[in-house]
């Protein structure tokens, strides 16, 4: 759907100087606004305006009958109690449990579970008999969450009850995956027993209960997995071979994992520092600034969200500089952020970016992550892929054909950069790229005009210049039959006398837009980006924009493709997750 930003800031406008008069003013308004856009501006100037007088009536826009105005509520609460520590977010969400309206108590339950709220975790298991399914979900999903293992027999009566729900069951079920607990398994595996039925109820309970049996890894239920593969359901079939390679592998075996790292949206970056330490970003200029996820043993584990900076912004993208080891991340602009500790401290630069011969300038908002150059005469430059806007233009529809790719690159350690020539096709935005072994660069892009495959295009000086672009016969740009794309994430696996790439995107058919995005997917090429003969599906569900990074040899990382992507059941941008997988699992279709 087309976004008018002008409207947005003008609407906000007018709600701040609402609040000037009062919290409490604006609370009694909200009733009365009639747009659900506006009535979502209000809740996010409610949570902006950090006062204890907004609790009471956010929580209250719990119950909205606006999705979109719920899941600001959910916002604003969060950045109230992380802001503020001393605000009564807590409280007031305990009561709201109470409350009659069943949209308030699963806004409730999702922003405790967000919040990390142990204390509520009894109260969340008796939400689990809740008339509501849509409340019941969300609160087995904040139980998981929370690490509530003393919900293991409240989730498994839940999981198990084939007269609830099959949302309810899900988040159920998904929650048992979550703690891991040997308890659970017998259930699990009933549930499982019983979506060969083959009816539709059943057999979408069942593929997360098999997911969910792939995390607890209890051998003994490997047997009756295999058996429940002559299922004639195509989903729990795959589903069911995925979790069995898992369960079966070895340390030369396909891996295959995935985790949720942060919920809500958006815009991933992923980079891996020379130690081998793993840096997932994600930020948005609605509900964040830039935070960072640290994992120093391959993404096994992972730290407390650090944050980069104070100003809420659009991620741009990350990169290491292999000559120094340091990680840099820009926001949407010309702010960089410079961290000498693999990502435990930040230290924000205002960079300058030099133009192209046209007077653009690249930002590098939705681009994948950038590349330190190892091959020949320009061997440590840094190079980002970038988007130009023409000065006054966004990415409105009747900006795009002005739009354009590019890269940015840098060689003095990211302290200055310089534009690239365009990426010679119109329209284009949100790219990737990466270096092959004779020093050429493999350009691929998203375009925002036309149905077809992903743009791709190739330089031979550095990133400087960009020439033979065609459409690649393989890979698709987001879903097939859009005309709008979706961003992708490209890396080189670090394998001696070879140029073998993964790509990520979108594997399914219609969508207009952004809407009804899902499968996210894996390609992988063996020939430089020729051709990309084996994909394997990472997630058979809602997802949308994803980042790839491999890691590095003789670290903790090492043989690892990470894929932060966004998705997960509750939505293609309800949460940003973590795939990591080997060259193996990738092969092995």
């Amino acid at each position: 759907m087309y976004h008018n930003e002008n409207a947005t800031v003008k609407y906000k406008v007018m709600v701040l100087s609402i609040l000037s008069i009062g919290v409490l003013t604006l609370s009694t308004a909200m009733a009365a606004i009639p747009s659900a856009r506006e009535r979502a501006l209000a809740v996010r100037a409610l949570g902006e305006q950090g006062d204890d007088a907004a609790v009471a009536p956010l929580v209250e826009a719990l119950g909205d009958t606006n999705v979109f105005v719920r899941k600001a509520a959910v916002q604003a609460l969060q950045r109230l109690a992380e802001n503020n520590p001393d605000t009564p977010v807590i409280a007031a969400l305990m009561r709201g449990l109470d409350k009659e309206n069943p949209y308030v108590r699963a806004g409730v339950a999702e922003t405790l579970g967000i919040l990390k709220a142990e204390a509520s975790a009894e109260r969340l298991i008796a939400l689990l008999v809740d008339e509501d399914p849509e409340a019941q979900h969300v609160a087995a999903c904040a139980l998981g969450r929370l690490n509530a293992h003393q919900a293991v027999s409240a989730l498994t009566a839940l999981a198990g009850d084939s007269d609830a729900a099959p949302f309810a069951r899900m988040g159920a079920v998904w929650a048992l995956g979550e703690l891991g607990d040997k308890r659970a398994v017998a259930q699990l595996l009933a549930v499982v027993q019983d979506a060969r039925r083959g009816e539709w109820n059943y057999t979408s309970v069942g593929v997360y209960a098999v997911e969910a049996l792939g995390k607890i890894n209890d051998p003994e239920s490997i047997p009756v997995l295999e058996a429940a593969r002559e299922i004639d359901d195509r989903h729990l079939r795959e589903q069911l071979t995925r979790t069995l390679e898992q369960m079966r592998s070895g340390p030369d075996a396909p891996f295959f994992d995935t985790q949720e790292l942060f919920q809500g949206r958006r815009f991933p970056s992923v980079v891996v520092a020379m130690d081998g330490t793993v840096l997932a970003f994600r930020a948005n200029r609605d509900t964040s600034p830039i935070q960072v996820r640290r994992s120093v043993d391959g993404g096994a584990t992972w730290s407390d969200i650090i944050q980069v900076g104070e100003e809420t912004v659009h991620l741009g993208a990350a990169i290491v500089d292999e000559k120094s080891g340091d990680v840099l991340v820009f926001d949407a602009g010309n702010t960089m952020y410079r961290s000498k500790d693999r990502g435990l401290t930040w230290q924000q630069e205002d960079v300058e970016i030099h133009p192209d011969g046209f007077g653009g300038v690249g930002g590098t908002h939705g681009a994948d992550s950038g590349i330190t150059l190892r091959y020949g005469a320009r061997a440590g430059r840094l190079l980002q892929p970038a988007r130009v806007y023409p000065p006054g233009m966004d990415n409105a529809l009747p900006w795009r054909p002005y739009i354009y790719n590019a890269a940015i690159y840098s060689d003095d350690g990211g302290r200055t950069w310089q534009t690239s020539k365009p990426f010679p096709v119109l329209g284009t935005g949100e790219g990737a790229l990466a270096e092959l072994s004779d020093g050429r660069i493999y350009y691929n892009s998203r375009e925002h005009m036309t149905r077809g495959n992903r743009y791709i295009a190739w330089s031979e000086d550095g990133g400087e210049t960009w020439l033979g672009p065609q459409r690649c016969a393989y890979l698709p740009d987001g879903m097939r039959g859009s005309a709008y794309g979706c961003m992708g994430g490209l890396t080189r696996l670090p394998v001696e006398d070879g140029d073998i790439l993964v790509y990520s995107n979108l594997d399914s058919e219609g969508g207009e837009g952004g809407s009804g995005r899902q499968r996210i997917t894996v390609w992988a090429s063996s020939d430089g980006g020729e051709t990309w003969p084996v994909k394997r599906l990472v997630f058979d569900g809602p997802s949308a924009y994803s980042s790839l990074a491999a890691g590095r040899p003789g670290t903790p990382s090492e043989g690892m493709v990470y894929l932060l992507y966004e998705g997960g059941p509750e939505g293609q941008y309800a949460a940003i997750h973590i795939a990591r997988f080997n060259l193996a699992w990738i092969l092995n279709e």
